[in-house]
């Protein structure tokens, strides 16, 4: 058992768990707790500072565990966590965080946030925005590791009001677009990804553009315009289009004054 602790320093370094026997007038009581959450993530939006952020989360985490804190607070810290992980694409720790926060939107959860009472709407509006947000999350994570099998079970336990959300549908969606190997769809639904939807299809990109394009070669004939593929491929601009299509080899045509770039399908089809 841990007393409450009245400590106040915001910015705190996590020690090992098995030395927080000794380290406990130093644990951080909720209120510091939420003002340090809000301190981390203004100095993440301001530097980009990955490390010192995942370090200062981490501590904050272990305080909460340390006082089995099960609260609204606690459902914040980890989603927060799994967000910043995802923005800088570290999807270890991202995945470490989100089981924590399926854990948390589908337990157990006391009806406080540092302390302060919250009306029973709000404390169950939070929890479905959460578990909508990070259900989605999860079936693109599964499916960027192609675990067939945790998509399947996230599927299962999914009624048809979660598969109604915003995020969980989108994920659906783009799931049944790679599925169906509709890349039209595909890329559409990348360019309307809600949330940070878009930071895990990132991942999905290069598969995808692969798989793409080795259809559009088959199906084009006997030239393709590079802008064209630029576009349909979700390509900011025509560079890294034209180095994509390099590294598949594709036939690019030289450059001609006064005419778009074009692509020998039949060239590129020998080298798929």
């Amino acid at each position: 058992f841990f007393p409450r602790s009245v400590y106040e320093r915001l910015g705190y370094t996590s020690p090992r768990l098995h030395h927080l026997r000794n380290l406990h007038p130093t644990v951080r009581p909720p209120r510091v707790l939420e003002q340090a959450l809000a301190h981390i993530k203004s100095r993440w939006s301001e530097r980009n500072d990955y490390e010192w952020t995942a370090d200062q989360l981490k501590a904050v985490r272990q305080d909460l565990v340390v006082q089995h804190i099960r609260t609204v607070l606690t459902l914040q810290v980890y989603a927060d966590h799994a967000r910043i992980a995802l923005e800088y694409g570290d999807l270890n720790n991202y995945a470490q965080c989100a089981v924590k926060v399926a854990e948390l939107t589908s337990g157990p959860l006391r009806l406080t946030k540092s302390g302060t009472d919250m009306g029973k709407q709000e404390f169950a509006q939070v929890r479905a925005q959460h578990m909508d947000e990070f259900t989605g999350y999860r079936l693109l994570n599964a499916f960027y590791r192609n675990n067939h099998t945790e998509i399947g079970m996230i599927m299962l336990s999914l009624t048809a009001v979660q598969r109604a959300k915003k995020v969980t549908k989108h994920a659906l969606e783009v799931l049944s677009a790679c599925n169906l190997q509709n890349y039209d769809a595909f890329f559409r639904l990348y360019s309307s990804a809600p949330n940070m939807s878009g930071y895990i299809m990132d991942f999905l990109l290069t598969r995808q553009r692969c798989a793409a394009w080795r259809t559009m070669v088959k199906a084009y004939s006997p030239t393709l315009p590079l802008s064209f593929v630029q576009f349909t491929l979700a390509f900011s601009d025509e560079s890294s289009c034209e180095e994509f299509v390099e590294s598949v080899r594709g036939g690019l045509r030289p450059p001609e004054e006064g005419k778009p770039r074009l692509i020998d399908t039949h060239e590129s089809r020998l080298c798929i």
